[in-house]
């Protein structure tokens, strides 16, 4: 039985949204690249399309050392969790459904071909093939977005981004919702006089001012659109300032970790 080597690794914009993966296949030698992408996808979903295909590329039963900086993939056959996820009829902890179950039972015939022993690795790091599956995926990614074909996530209220808006905060910071255990670290509120797609003012995300505020006006940088509650939260920073994705993912993860969104702009 020959033995072969598969890098995999898989990368999402915005998350959800369009994503990419890469494959590097090498033997005696030699080696083959595969990729793909979606334009709405995840990272789970996209890093395990990366050792699918990467597989399914792979023409007679083989050894085949995988690779991969995604705990999610490696560790469900590492640790044993597909075993118990099948033995529960695929539900997971808290007895709710495993996600992404086709894919992995497609993996799982795969690896029923091959002998598959599944290596974890560290991402973004000093691996050059993890480090060039990364560059793949990402590829993937660009030629998504530049093609234009993520144009599911346009809003009708884009038309904000770029003006002034006025923000009465109804949820100030330190605010505190009893019923998540939340407290709000950014003030947060609403746009009198509009309304969004639950029937409701269109809701802003307050961020650059660390102080609880009454009202605010500033300019909206970006909307976050919530692509399984079909509503939007405006982005308002005072004048001149920036943030990028990242930072705005990581200032509003309190509140949006509950749902799937995008982020405009």
């Amino acid at each position: 039985m020959k033995t072969i080597t598969l890098y995999t690794d898989g990368a999402c914009s915005y998350n959800p949204g369009p994503g990419g993966y890469g494959a590097i296949l090498i033997f005696d030698g030699k080696e083959k690249v595969i990729s793909g992408g979606d334009k709405n996808t995840t990272n789970n979903r996209m890093e395990l399309m990366a050792a699918i295909e990467g597989l399914k590329a792979i023409k007679e039963p083989c050894e085949v050392d995988l690779y991969t900086d995604s705990a999610y993939v490696c560790n469900a056959f590492a640790q044993g969790w597909i075993s118990n996820w099948i033995k529960n009829n695929w539900k997971g902890s808290g007895n709710k459904p495993v996600l992404n179950k086709e894919l992995w039972e497609e993996l799982i015939s795969l690896t029923n071909i091959h002998k598959v022993n599944f290596h974890k690795v560290k991402g973004h790091a000093d691996n050059v093939y993890n480090n060039r599956c990364d560059q793949i995926a990402r590829a993937e990614v660009e030629a998504i977005l530049s093609s234009g074909t993520n144009e599911t996530y346009k809003s009708e209220n884009k038309s904000y981004i770029g003006k002034k808006v006025f923000v009465e905060i109804d949820r100030p910071i330190g605010f505190k919702k009893e019923k998540y255990n939340m407290i709000y670290p950014v003030n947060y509120g609403f746009i009198p006089g509009t309304i969004s797609g639950d029937g409701e003012e269109l809701d802003a995300y307050v961020l650059g001012v660390f102080e609880p505020v009454k009202t605010f006006e500033g300019v909206v940088i970006a909307i976050i659109h919530r692509t399984n509650d079909d509503d939007d939260k405006l982005v308002v920073v005072p004048e001149n300032k920036k943030y990028s994705d990242e930072q705005i993912r990581a200032l509003t993860e309190f509140q949006e970790r509950f749902f799937e969104s995008v982020i405009i702009r």
